[in-house]
């Protein structure tokens, strides 16, 4: 069952690949733009895709792991907040929060505030995050690909979507892990 459960998104992932590549390739072989409403759905359907590459490789496999632990840790907290309000990630956590709240889902399932909950919380983000910056690098260049070969709208409904849908989520979960250090920080303090 273990094994079911990291080829079963693992598979659903290579399909995504396959999938996005031959979204691509035929977006670029249209012979004219597509219409406003055309353009709005494929641009949403490949960012859609390209980031299900990386969420279900995710689910399957420990990818938070391909990069480093100095990339995760965070900063400065001025740039990290700047970012936070100039990405509109500010606008974007409530409403994922009322989301997750309709969904049924509570804060409980993410953060069960003991200190296991605490790194099983900072793993989620690395690896929340992970998925996110994968699926916003790669989204980039496929957008100006689209851009290059004439499907304008495609490309910035892409683009758009990418935003929002992974740009937004990399900055919020930034800011958890900032959080995350700072708790960490003062239970060492108090420890000593």
């Amino acid at each position: 069952m273990r094994v079911l459960k990291r080829l079963a998104p693992g598979a659903v992932s290579l399909f995504l690949v396959a999938y996005s590549w031959d979204l691509l390739v035929q977006l670029r072989a249209l012979e004219s733009p597509l219409s406003i409403a055309g353009a709005a759905f494929w641009g949403w359907l490949l960012a859609l895709s390209v980031t299900g590459i990386f969420a279900f490789a995710g689910f399957g496999f420990p990818t938070e792991r391909l990069l480093p632990d100095s990339y995760y840790r965070v900063g400065e907290e001025d740039r990290l907040l700047a970012l936070y309000r100039i990405t509109g990630a500010h606008w974007m956590k409530p409403l994922l929060a009322t989301a997750f709240r309709r969904l049924g889902r509570n804060q409980g399932t993410y953060f069960s505030g003991t200190r296991s909950g605490l790194d099983d919380f900072d793993r989620r983000t690395r690896k929340s995050e992970f998925g996110h910056l994968a699926a916003f690098v790669l989204i980039v260049p496929v957008s100006l690909v689209l851009l290059l070969s004439g499907q304008v709208l495609v490309a910035f409904v892409a683009l758009l979507a990418n935003w929002i849908g992974n740009l937004c989520p990399v900055v919020i979960q930034r800011q958890h892990r900032f959080r995350i250090q700072r708790v960490r920080a003062r239970q060492q303090q108090s420890a000593v």
